[in-house]
C-alpha cells in the first residue's frame, strides 16, 4: 500500500508539469503509473481490511471499507473539484481583465468557459484573437489542475506514511479469533 500511494502521488505531482497544449504522447506514462499505484493499493488495503475480522463479520467488512472507499472517492473528488473551478475561475478572470475587455464581453467569456463550450460560442471581438482567449481559457484550467494535485500529492504521501506505519501483519490475536471463527463454521 505504501508503494502505491506513493506511485500515485509521484504521478499527480508529475501531472503539474503537463500544459494545455501538451500532446497525450508526452503524458501517456504518468497515467499508467498513476494506474498501477492505484491498483497497488486497493488489493492491500482490502485484505488488511478482511484479515482483521472473524469469519463471521466478513460481510459487514466488506461493506463498511466499500461504502468508506466510495464515500472517500466522493469527497476528495468534490473538494479537488472545488479547487479547481475556484483557481480556474479566478485565474481567468484575471487573464480577461488584463485584455480590457468590456465587461459584458468579459461575462460572456466567463459564462461559456465555465459551462464547457468550445471556441464557437466565444464571442468574436475586433482587435482581440481568439486564440488568446481561448490559451487565457486553457492556461487557467491547467493552473487551477495543477492547484488541486499539488494538493493531493502530499495528502497521498501523508497516507503513505502512515500506511508505512500503522499497517502491519495480522495480529496473532486475531488470527487466533479468525481460525476459531472459521473452525466454528465449519463445524456448523
Amino acid at each position: 500500500m505504501t508503494i502505491g500511494m506513493f506511485l500515485v502521488a509521484g504521478g499527480l505531482m508529475a501531472f503539474a508539469g503537463v500544459q494545455s497544449a501538451t500532446p497525450y504522447s508526452h503524458y501517456w506514462w504518468i497515467l499508467a503509473v498513476i494506474g498501477v499505484g492505484t491498483g497497488l493499493v486497493m488489493s492491500p488495503m482490502t485484505s488488511a481490511v478482511m484479515s482483521t475480522v472473524p469469519v463471521t463479520q466478513a460481510g459487514m467488512a466488506s461493506a463498511t471499507l466499500n461504502t468508506t472507499r466510495q464515500v472517500g472517492g466522493v469527497f476528495g473528488i468534490a473538494v479537488l473539484g472545488a479547487v479547481v473551478t475556484d483557481v480556474f475561475a479566478s485565474r481567468l478572470q484575471t487573464a480577461l481583465s488584463a485584455l480590457n475587455l468590456p465587461p459584458t464581453v468579459t461575462a460572456k467569456i466567463m459564462q461559456a468557459a465555465a459551462e464547457g463550450q468550445g471556441r464557437g460560442s466565444l464571442p468574436s471581438l475586433p482587435g482581440v484573437d481568439a486564440n488568446t482567449i481561448h490559451a487565457a481559457i486553457g492556461n487557467s484550467f491547467m493552473t487551477g489542475l495543477h492547484t488541486a494535485v499539488w494538493i493531493a500529492g502530499p495528502v497521498l504521501i501523508l497516507g503513505a506514511l502512515s500506511a508505512a506505519i500503522m499497517v502491519r501483519g495480522t495480529s496473532p490475536a486475531a488470527q487466533l479469533a479468525r481460525r476459531e471463527s472459521q473452525l466454528s463454521v465449519q463445524e456448523d
